[in-house]
């Protein structure tokens, strides 16, 4: 069954995932992202080594921003600092208890 694509008008398979004479997405648009650095819809890629940006396939620019990287480093800080008061916390109450001892 053909559809017509909805950016140049032609005749296209309606199980095509593109269009074959411009190369419009046409199935998994729900999935695109503007990128703002080069102005263009774009399915976003991870890059393995940074799993919490997604990055532009045309410019390679990041896309999500660093609201997500703040908010990871920002918790990580909380645990490793709270984890530091827990035991500096249990320190001081060893370190009561055997001075308490005879």
């Amino acid at each position: 069954m053909l559809k017509d694509c909805p950016e140049c008008g032609q005749s296209v398979s309606d199980t095509a995932e593109l269009c074959p004479h411009c190369g419009y997405r046409l199935i998994g648009r729900e999935h695109l992202v503007f990128c703002t650095t080069c102005s263009k819809d774009v399915l976003p890629i991870v890059n393995p080594h940074d799993t919490i940006s997604k990055y532009c396939p045309v410019c390679s620019k990041p896309i999500t921003g660093l609201a997500g990287r703040k908010i990871f480093f920002s918790i990580a800080l909380l645990v490793f600092f709270g984890g530091i008061i827990v035991i500096a916390a249990i320190g001081i109450l060893v370190f009561r208890v055997m001075r308490q001892l005879p």
